[in-house]
């Protein structure tokens, strides 16, 4: 049998696929869960949920059929802990955006809080809300 270039070529990939594969924890470890969304009333709503630290925090104002304008952001990549005030930056977290201090009554919004391990079923939680 002739071992062709393209042979070869095809085995150092795939061994190094291997090595680098190995190399990793597949499974993440640092994949989080989160759960049970819920949202305090009024302008400056707390949200709370169960599980894991977030390690981001969005809120979304609804623009015709769509959740399009950004009003609030906070991240925090070492994790933020459950409950977070609208409009107040937890210690550690840093503010991405922020479009309005308050919220508006009867304007929709959607909350989105993220953990790490986002390829994890259940490390992200999204909930629509009417002050």
């Amino acid at each position: 049998m002739r071992v062709t270039k393209q042979v070869i070529t095809a085995l150092t990939v795939a061994g190094f696929c291997a090595v680098l594969c190995s190399c990793f924890d597949l499974t993440d470890a640092e994949d989080r869960t989160l759960s049970n969304l819920q949202i305090g009333a009024g302008v400056t709503p707390t949200f709370s949920w169960n599980g894991d630290d977030a390690t981001g925090l969005s809120v979304r104002r609804q623009d015709s059929a769509r959740f399009e304008t950004l009003v609030w952001s906070i991240g925090n990549t070492s994790g933020m802990p459950s409950p977070v005030t609208y409009g107040v930056v937890p210690q550690g977290a840093d503010e991405t955006a922020r479009l309005v201090s308050v919220l508006t009554t009867g304007i929709t919004y959607e909350v989105r809080v993220g953990a790490a391990g986002f390829f994890a079923e259940g490390a992200t939680v999204t909930k629509t809300f009417t002050p």
